[in-house]
């Protein structure tokens, strides 16, 4: 039940606990304070503090920026992988930064977010890349949020809206080419590929597998967050490629670190060069693509290849993994005139 009173905003009690939370500004967040004559009380003098000095209220202790951020990387280091890690620095160097010293608080928020729109050494980076660094922010600004039990600031505002890019793989050709190649100079990188092209797996969750995630019909994978686990099964080809990799009596099935990524990379780019294959921007996370389409092409029902590629939303599956096959569309039109 929720009292109102002549302010802005509204105190009610949570449904499943004992604590008090305020609706205000369309958002609501917790008090702290307990369902008891007390905590109302107190939590009425909040509401009077967000209506008079939201301010004051919001970043109590004046404690900075960059010593959240400190918190936040402790708290998440025994949660996700140090790609995930080095992707929330890389976006807290490009959009705070310069700022670390100033509070969690929404004028000082909506400054940092103004100068990093209107910085002229951003002019040059693409939609998607100032969006991956926004998501990065926002994350922690909500860990704030929530740690502390403070109002969230909307981050979402500052996204560009950007053009869906035509989604890139790598052809029949160029893979056969690759194989080949990689087969005579560098066959545990071939079989490494091979690998993604049959599970469509980030290079992040293929070097970061385990004997002990395959079982007999299935492979474990844990998500970025370590919130959750997935199971991808086996197919034929996948277990005599699986049996190939255990002749090798590695420690795990391949042998690089996820920090390896990138030295990976410019093997890959170097591979392509010498099989005779433009690469263009493509890299190991076009072998997820090329899978997802592999499996449009086959026809499987879309929420099929959703759990496959172990996405969340559907949308994600549609706007980013499903190329568009011109000349498969060319044919049905042929097929559909009306004369």
């Amino acid at each position: 039940m929720a009292r109102y009173f002549k302010l802005k905003g509204s105190i009610y009690k949570a449904t499943k606990t004992n604590t008090l939370y305020i609706q205000f500004d369309k958002k609501s967040y917790s008090t702290g304070c307990q369902d008891t004559p007390e905590g109302w009380k107190r939590a009425e003098a909040i509401l009077k503090q967000l209506n008079t000095e939201p301010e004051k209220l919001l970043n109590p202790d004046g404690k900075p920026l960059s010593s959240y951020f400190t918190e936040f990387i402790r708290y998440k280091k025994s949660r996700c992988n140090e790609n995930t890690l080095r992707g929330y620095r890389l976006s807290y160097r490009a959009v705070i930064l310069g700022n670390g010293n100033l509070p969690y608080a929404p004028k000082c928020l909506k400054d940092i977010f103004l100068e990093f729109s209107t910085n002229s050494s951003n002019k040059n980076l693409s939609p998607h890349s100032i969006n991956n660094y926004l998501t990065g922010v926002r994350v922690f600004l909500n860990w704030i949020a929530d740690e502390y039990s403070l109002p969230r600031f909307n981050v979402k505002k500052y996204f560009i809206k950007a053009r869906l890019k035509v989604v890139d793989i790598y052809t029949q050709e160029e893979i056969t080419l690759l194989r080949t190649y990689l087969a005579e100079h560098n066959n545990h990188l071939r079989q490494l590929i091979d690998f993604l092209l049959l599970t469509g797996f980030r290079i992040s969750e293929a070097l970061l597998l385990r004997w002990e995630d395959i079982r007999k019909d299935y492979i474990i994978v844990v998500s970025k967050d370590k919130k959750r686990e997935d199971r991808f099964p086996i197919s034929s080809k996948l277990h005599e490629l699986l049996t190939e990799l255990r002749a090798t009596e590695n420690r795990k099935p391949f042998m690089w670190q996820p920090s390896s990524s990138s030295r990976l990379n410019r093997t890959l780019a170097t591979a392509m060069k010498e099989a005779g294959i433009v690469r263009g921007t493509r890299s190991f996370h076009t072998f997820r693509k090329t899978f997802s389409t592999m499996l449009f092409n086959n026809s499987l029902e879309l929420t099929d290849v959703k759990d496959l590629m172990r996405h969340r939303s559907i949308q994600t599956t549609l706007n980013h993994y499903k190329e568009t096959n011109l000349n498969r569309l060319k044919s049905k039109l042929d097929n559909s005139s009306y004369f």
